[in-house]
């Protein structure tokens, strides 16, 4: 499960954040992080952008999350809340808490 969801890594470009593009991802080697810094593109363009990465951090605690309610009448629901909760503004970060809350 760990490798498909390394394998999500998502690079979601889709708004700016303090003018540069915004790169998401996931990586569980690190704590989280929220940098600006330097991109290579598929084409061998680099590109300023800023990085925010779901990190061990942020994966140890779904993970916690997901072992409290694994036993509740209606654990998703309350994966999917809790995700919203904590990132309202972030659909990639929402999925990413979900996947490892609901494989602790």
């Amino acid at each position: 499960m760990l490798k498909k969801v390394i394998a999500l890594l998502i690079v979601t470009v889709s708004y700016a954040y303090a003018g540069l593009p915004l790169v998401e991802l996931i990586d569980p080697r690190s704590p989280s992080k929220d940098i600006d810094g330097v991109i290579t593109t598929k084409d061998g363009r680099k590109v300023q952008a800023h990085l925010r990465t779901f990190g061990s951090d942020k994966i140890e605690s779904a993970r916690n999350f997901g072992k409290s309610v694994a036993h509740a009448s209606d654990p998703d629901r309350l994966l999917r809340e809790k995700a919203f909760e904590l990132y309202p503004d972030d659909p990639f970060f929402q999925k990413a808490f979900r996947q490892y809350a609901s494989t602790p």
